[in-house]
């Protein structure tokens, strides 16, 4: 958005209409970067001091298949609750899971999906898989966000890996430390 806002900012004006014109789209570009800021202070993640992992998954899955035709079972029974784990492990997972559960309900035609987080020893371990065997896996592990979230799982001492279920759909396994 800020590189077609600067080369609007370029453009001669050839007649009196191309510069109204170019004045509304200008108006529409800095509009669409004051809505991504505001959604962007909506995600803020303070919400990890408030709510815990756990209940965030809940809200994150049941908002995202509300309305879509889809069923995503979230298994959380194997976290360990009331003890907190460090802020950064935790919201690397809630990262992991905003992603992948709206690539599920937006970019993939699965009707069945399945999250598990677990807390063992020294890692939070989440495990996904969804039924789509269509999905455009190859894209997305070129994606930006997704190739960032990797990072970040193994910068956490984690792992990160999402690969195709020999047809049945996709499986996601990623994991962080916790110490």
């Amino acid at each position: 958005l800020a590189a077609a806002r600067m080369m609007l900012e370029l453009i001669p004006m050839v007649n009196e209409e191309m510069g109204e014109y170019t004045q509304k789209v200008k108006f529409i570009i800095y509009n669409a970067v004051d809505e991504v800021n505001r959604i962007c202070n909506l995600i803020n993640p303070n919400s990890l001091d408030h709510v815990s992992l756990p209940e965030l998954l809940k809200d994150q899955v049941k908002r995202a298949s509300k309305d879509k035709n889809i069923k995503i079972k979230l298994d959380i029974n194997g976290f360990l609750g009331g003890k907190r784990c460090p802020r950064e492990s935790e919201l690397t997972m809630l990262r992991v899971v905003q992603d992948v559960v709206y690539r599920i309900t937006n970019y993939s035609h699965a009707s069945e999906a399945s999250i598990i987080l677990t807390q063992e020893k020294d890692f939070l371990h989440l495990d996904v898989t969804f039924n789509d065997p269509k999905f455009d896996l190859a894209r997305t592990l070129r994606n930006l966000r997704v190739v960032n979230l990797s990072n970040r799982c193994e910068h956490y001492g984690g792992t990160y890996l999402m690969e195709k279920d020999k047809g049945n759909g996709i499986h996601l396994v990623a994991s962080v430390k916790i110490h």
